[in-house]
């Protein structure tokens, strides 16, 4: 498809209750935290002039002068929120709540918690799949809770049986350990694009997974997950990027290394081991990766040597150095500024080539950038552009080769980035 972490063996339920606590916070807001946040984000006001909800009143007032910060949602008090939000926030939600609707009713004809639907040509299950359970958990729907969490446990389960565990003899690891892909036969688009996806959606479940009850699902949910990790351990090529392939060959690109980067980073958080050494080399594929002179300078080129650089490429390199907590300096500065000049729809240009895949990344980047002051011009747009193409009868979006079912679910996770659900989309 085209579109950092030391060894750690910390248990994700092992953690201090400060830490559970506030990861729970982080992961399970309410519907009043995400209109809250994002209505902040993208005013003009800063933290000092923030919106405050008047308890049990269901007013809303403009607190000016203060270093208030935004309260938890954690009852009714915030019912009559919508009265102080801004539009864009409340379209927002509408939108990703029409989409969550629509691939619901799918994985539903499905039956089996795949998502195969595409009436437009190339399959990709095992990453549609994943990009699916990955819209529904950055809207707030979890393997817990959430009115999707029927939907949530399909997918997650689908890809728990694609992901077979294999004795490893490979000599990266002291001890018994095993490799995993994660694979389908009826599958042959995702490839390591499709793991990637799979295995972010896998570590995003474990993590956002709370309780006793689920103990037995979370022991084969981390045994499955730490396999897959070390699939992508196995398949860095020397030059510390990720082909196409499940093993390490000669080829490499950026996309596929942003998606290996990306969840080995959500991986990490969810306390599943990860080699540093791989995430070191990734982090140097990337930044030479960068163009540093000329018309393209600050852009991200398709792989090491290609002259070819763009705007999705580029939005999806910075998002990868943010995974890895780097949130400023001249690697982002440069590709913030390239974005700046070639973004589409801040630049009101209908020809992006990738749209989904670029908007995505580009979100996060603008979000996760030290000002929100690009955020706030992008996002309304985003809103607007996905209000026009958005099929009104049912809330899906289609235009590319994978399908509705792949579009809907870009549509509704990149329009989750700022509602603070997914620790991968935080600040």
């Amino acid at each position: 498809m085209n579109h950092p972490g030391s060894r750690v063996d910390t248990d994700f339920g092992a953690l201090s209750d400060h830490e559970g606590e506030r990861m729970e916070r982080r992961g399970l807001q309410r519907s009043g935290t995400r209109f809250l946040a994002l209505a902040i984000a993208l005013s003009s006001w800063t933290f000092s002039r923030v919106l405050v909800a008047a308890p049990h009143s269901g007013s809303v007032r403009a607190s000016e002068g203060e270093e208030d910060e935004p309260r938890d949602a954690s009852s009714s008090e915030w019912d009559g929120l919508a009265d102080g939000v801004t539009d864009e926030a409340l379209r927002a939600s509408r939108i990703a709540d029409a989409c969550l609707k629509f691939l619901a009713e799918s994985s539903r004809l499905q039956g089996d918690g795949s998502f195969q639907r595409n009436t437009s040509g190339k399959d990709a299950t095992v990453a549609k799949t994943a990009l699916g359970a990955l819209a529904f958990m950055a809207n707030g729907h979890t393997l817990d809770q959430g009115a999707y969490v029927q939907e949530v446990r399909s997918c997650i389960r689908w890809i728990l049986t694609r992901t077979k565990p294999t004795n490893c003899d490979c000599g990266m690891l002291e001890g018994p350990h095993q490799w995993a892909s994660i694979f389908d036969a009826n599958d042959t688009t995702s490839r390591m694009h499709g793991h990637g996806y799979a295995t972010w959606a896998l570590a995003l479940a474990y993590g956002m997974t709370f309780g006793e009850r689920n103990e037995h699902d979370r022991q084969e949910l981390r045994a499955k997950l730490q396999a897959a990790v070390h699939c992508i351990e196995l398949a860095q090529t020397e030059s510390g990027g990720w082909g196409y392939e499940y093993q390490r060959g000669m080829f490499h690109e950026g996309s596929v290394t942003i998606t290996q980067l990306q969840a080995l980073r959500a991986a990490h958080e969810a306390g599943i081991r990860v080699d540093e050494s791989v995430i070191q080399g990734a982090i140097r594929y990337i930044r030479n990766s960068q163009v540093k002179n000329g018309p393209a300078a600050g852009g991200f080129r398709y792989k090491l040597g290609s002259p070819d650089t763009s705007f999705a490429l580029t939005a999806a390199a910075v998002s990868a150095l943010n995974q890895t907590g780097v949130y400023d300096g001249e690697f982002i500065e440069r590709g913030i500024e390239y974005m700046r000049r070639t973004d589409p729809l801040a630049n009101y240009k209908e020809d992006d080539p990738f749209p989904w895949y670029g908007r995505l990344y580009a979100t996060q980047s603008y979000w996760q950038y030290q000002s929100l002051r690009h955020f706030r011009r992008y996002y309304p747009r985003l809103v607007d552009a996905l209000e026009r193409q958005r099929n009104p009868e049912n809330g899906s979006f289609s235009g590319s080769e994978h399908g509705d079912i792949y579009c809907t679910s870009m549509a509704a996770l990149t329009l989750a980035v700022p509602f603070g659900y997914l620790p991968s989309f935080q600040r």
